[in-house]
């Protein structure tokens, strides 16, 4: 779900609207990870919990705006995050999820393009030339000198939201 989006803003600097429902799954899932489940976010440095948090703000915001636009009503997954806590705690999975995906993206940019220019070439990969095709471009994981992503700012009618938040919490 949040690998889609990741990659689009690696990629292309800005998502487009066929990633709607990954965000919409993602967002569900994380709600009933927290709220249902009894699941918490991963202990992260505080600077990272606090980028991940932000971005996974946006997230939640965007997945309620797309819901709120393709039903008319708020997701089941918004309904469950009135508390402030499971909210910031969902923000944080979303987010932090959203992080490894863009580090691993970006710092394999050069990698996955020649993957994909190898595929075009040959029109169809099976078995073991998959696995070929990955070792020979150079994957990697990214490591603590890697960047991070930039922080995805509130759209400016939820930040009110965010305050108050913090508030009760």
């Amino acid at each position: 779900g949040l690998g889609a989006i990741a990659s689009e803003r690696v990629f292309y600097g800005e998502n487009s609207t066929g990633v709607s429902m990954d965000l919409i799954q993602s967002t569900d899932l994380a709600s009933r990870m927290i709220v249902n489940w009894g699941m918490g976010p991963d202990p992260l440095p505080p600077h990272v919990s606090r980028l991940a948090v932000s971005i996974g703000e946006y997230l939640i915001s965007m997945a309620a705006s797309v819901q709120s636009e393709l039903t008319g009503e708020a997701s089941p997954a918004a309904k469950a995050m009135q508390n402030p806590r499971s909210r910031q705690a969902v923000a944080q999975v979303l987010g932090s999820a959203y992080i490894d995906d863009w580090r691993v993206m970006n710092v394999n940019k050069e990698a996955i393009d020649l993957a994909a220019e190898a595929l075009m070439a040959q029109g169809e990969l099976v078995g073991d030339e998959i696995g070929g095709l990955l070792d020979s471009v150079g994957l990697r994981e990214p490591t603590d000198k890697d960047p991070y992503p930039a922080e995805i700012p509130l759209p400016p009618v939820l930040e009110p939201l965010k305050i108050e938040a913090e508030q009760t919490a």
